[in-house]
């Protein structure tokens, strides 16, 4: 994923003391961001926990631009999650496209996407099919696992369609949203 030019990061607003949200804002008015403000977390027996923080940057540590909610569980030497939404957007034209997806990463092993569901589009117009799916399940020693959604879609009625889209990447015990939204 390239570095977007000229992006601005800022903290969003929560009812939580601390800093679950995050959202960049691109030059081109796109933007992703996360929110775990909704999601829980659990240590390796089952009991719900704080949300572990960098004691550096005072932010929740599972942070990534472009993912929000989720139930979170970890462990000696790996971390799951289910059911966080994914997402990119447009702020004008609005377009938006989403999924939810399930990934657990681990120290000293090959990270892995069990599932992508829930998609969903906000968008002028689009053209079948959208494609879905976990496209590599398990990271390799130069590549990462990804799945997510993408779809031709036209911002505006008389726009052309364009191919874009968001997927979820998880390599080396992190992982990250690869779109054509930033």
């Amino acid at each position: 994923m390239l570095e977007p030019k000229n992006s601005v990061k800022r903290i969003l607003e929560t009812d939580h003391p601390t800093p679950y949200s995050q959202i960049t804002t691109y030059s081109d008015g796109s933007a992703s961001g996360v929110d775990f403000s909704e999601a829980t977390f659990y240590d390796e027996a089952g009991n719900v926990i704080e949300p572990p923080m960098d004691s550096d940057t005072d932010l929740i540590t599972p942070l990534s631009d472009g993912t929000s909610d989720g139930t979170w569980s970890s462990g000696s030497g790996y971390s799951c999650v289910k059911g966080v939404k994914v997402l990119g957007w447009y702020s004008y034209p609005k377009i938006e496209m989403s999924f939810k997806a399930d990934f657990c990463t681990y120290v000293g092993a090959y990270d892995e996407i069990s599932r992508v569901y829930s998609p969903y589009m906000n968008v002028f117009d689009w053209e079948q099919p959208l494609n879905q799916g976990v496209y590599r399940d398990k990271e390799t020693s130069e590549y990462s696992a990804y799945g997510g959604i993408s779809a031709k879609v036209r911002r505006y009625e008389d726009s052309n369609a364009t191919l874009e889209h968001v997927y979820l990447r998880v390599q080396n015990d992190t992982y990250w949203v690869d779109s054509t939204f930033d």
